[in-house]
């Protein structure tokens, strides 16, 4: 068993009532193997009772931080980040409203671990209550052409056309 953090999840929360206490109880049941993580929930001066419910779930290794004011996103996600393990070897953004499957934080770790040049990843995401894809997690670069063939419409007259999909990449299985 290793001795340091191999992945920092950090949980920006603003008034997300159950939803950010759900996510934790779904990261309580992660089986993680030999990997360690440390979870971080910067608190964006929330007004609800978000983080009092996150406090009751024993969820180890956990730290909270609680802003005075509300940042915005960037610059809340980047205080949790601030006082993560250093030595961390991943660092992953979590949204509070997420549940993650069982397997999915050993899987990703396991994915780096054996393929060193991939910089940066994310996961099947799937809608809860369709159990559909989400389109956003597979986005492309968004150039101004992408864009336009996806604000205006434009795609779904081919939504096989690499050319016209490369928005959401939806011409991709």
């Amino acid at each position: 068993m290793t001795n340091h953090i191999d992945l920092s999840v950090i949980i920006l929360n603003y008034n997300s009532g159950d939803y950010l206490q759900k996510c934790l109880e779904s990261i309580s049941q992660s089986e993680l193997g030999d990997y360690q993580i440390e979870i971080i929930i910067t608190d964006n001066c929330s007004t609800d009772q978000s983080i009092n419910l996150a406090r009751e779930i024993n969820c180890p290794n956990t730290k909270f931080l609680i802003l005075n004011d509300n940042r915005g996103f960037a610059a809340g996600n980047n205080q949790g980040l601030k006082i993560s393990d250093p030595k961390s070897k991943y660092v992953l953004f979590l949204n509070p409203d997420t549940l993650v499957e069982k397997n999915t934080f050993k899987t990703m770790i396991d994915f780096f671990e054996t393929n060193s040049s991939a910089d940066a990843a994310t996961c099947y995401i799937k809608l809860v209550k369709t159990g559909q894809m989400q389109p956003e997690c597979h986005r492309g670069f968004p150039t101004p052409w992408r864009s336009f063939s996806y604000f205006t419409g434009l795609y779904k007259l081919a939504p096989k056309s690499n050319f016209l999909n490369g928005y959401f990449l939806g011409h991709l299985d």
